[in-house]
């Protein structure tokens, strides 16, 4: 098995950095598919879901504005940290696409 870790300085570790190629993603990628979940998980829609549902429980109004107030922190520390994230699944297919075809061309000319 291949080694995939590229990055072992721990301070590293966080949600900042890539520190794992993955095998048919880079880094880049593996990091703006973190930030489009982040993103997603974090808008302002999703966190209006979360809450509400949060409401129903028992004692959920009574306690419902700490996990407001961190979900808010949350979606707040994208624009602090400029999280521009994208969904890489489309460059992803298309990268695999073109190493497919590849694969074919090359099978063609030895044949």
């Amino acid at each position: 098995m291949e080694d995939r870790i590229v990055d072992y300085n721990w301070e590293h570790y966080d949600y900042k950095y890539a520190v794992f190629e993955p095998e048919h993603m880079t880094r880049e990628e593996l990091k703006a598919g973190l930030e489009w979940i982040n993103k997603k998980f974090y808008s302002p829609w999703h966190i209006i879901k979360r809450t509400l549902r949060w409401l129903k429980m028992p004692g959920g109004l009574v306690n419902s504005y700490y996990p407001f107030g961190l979900n808010i922190a949350y979606w707040g520390r994208q624009f602090q940290f400029g999280v521009k994230g994208y969904n890489p699944s489309k460059k992803v297919k298309s990268k695999i696409h073109y190493i497919k075809e590849i694969k074919k061309i090359r099978f063609l000319k030895s044949a």
